[in-house]
């Protein structure tokens, strides 16, 4: 097998959803090194904010990000239905984010 494409570069990813031809793939940020002997306000400063990438699944080029939007790491995997993408971040908030559907 060889690699078609290469994603962009995610920190802690959670799966991946694969939609209508396009790939959502989650850079959850959260820290994953030397976990056992830090508090928990130490692992969430050293984690960074989630970012959801919207990706070509035949190229891998990007079509979306959500930038900045999310604040929080993610630590939940994703969900989709309905036109909408559903991902929760470490302290509860419930992010929804729009996929165009062709009617």
């Amino acid at each position: 097998l060889a690699p078609a494409w290469r994603s962009p570069n995610l920190v802690s990813p959670l799966g991946p959803l694969v939609v209508n031809g396009m790939v959502l793939a989650v850079s959850s940020g959260e820290h994953r090194g030397g976990t056992a002997t830090m508090s928990a306000a130490q692992w969430r400063q050293l984690s960074a904010p989630a970012k959801l990438y919207v990706l070509d699944a035949a190229s891998g080029k990007p079509l979306w990000s959500s930038g900045l939007t999310i604040t929080r790491m993610a630590r939940a995997r994703m969900a989709g239905g309905a036109g909408q993408v559903y991902l929760v971040t470490d302290d509860n908030h419930l992010y929804a984010f729009g996929i165009p559907m062709e009617h």
